[in-house]
């Protein structure tokens, strides 16, 4: 049962990650300390007591932390912009094929995947909604977005790529299984000729 404490900081970590990457940080902060009390209780350190004999350590370290997290925060911010950029750019291109007649109606665009429609919805002041009302999005407008990339920043990171991998390889799997899935759909409605 000794690696049992370890089995459950892995199990945190990974949910940290999981809610840093969700933009849940309350939640990320209380994985983070109960793997702080996790730690102190399995090697039998009391944490208040620990920082205060190690305080010019863990201040160096915490420096080093904090520098870490703000190159990171920025690199985030550039593939933040990059994402908004590219919804963007997708959207205005499909507003101007297919033009709303009521400008006060939300406009979706109607090759669009729940995918992309839930980030799009998702986007700080809902950017679906009035392609006129769009701005630049401004980091003084994610103030704790990018504070908590910089406090939280390996959560983040193993979040953000982890992300990126799994979603890649659940890619690969619908591409190499795709004639399945249409021969299914063909099968179930091969008597509705109406349906094309």
């Amino acid at each position: 049962m000794e690696f049992l404490p370890l089995i459950i900081l892995g199990v945190l970590f990974i949910l940290g990650s999981l809610l840093t990457e969700i933009e849940n940080f309350g939640w990320t902060t209380l994985c983070a300390s109960l793997a702080i009390v996790l730690l102190g209780v399995h090697f039998g350190c009391n944490p208040v007591t620990y920082t205060w004999e190690h305080k010019l350590d863990i201040l160096k370290h915490l420096t080093g932390y904090i520098g870490i997290g703000i190159v990171w925060s920025f690199v985030r911010w550039v593939l933040h912009l990059r994402r908004f950029r590219s919804l963007f750019r997708s959207l205005k291109a499909e507003y101007e094929r297919h033009p709303k007649t009521d400008p006060n109606e939300p406009f979706i665009p109607s090759n669009w995947t729940w995918k992309q429609v839930w980030e799009a919805a998702n986007l700080p002041d809902r950017y679906i909604v009035d392609l006129r009302g769009l701005r630049i999005p401004r980091a003084s407008n994610h103030k704790a977005r990018i504070t908590a990339w910089v406090s939280y920043w390996p959560y983040s990171m193993v979040g953000y790529f982890g992300n990126l991998f799994f979603h890649d390889i659940i890619i690969a799997i619908f591409d190499s299984l795709r004639w399945a899935y249409e021969r299914a759909s063909k099968w179930m409605f091969r008597n509705d000729p109406d349906l094309s």
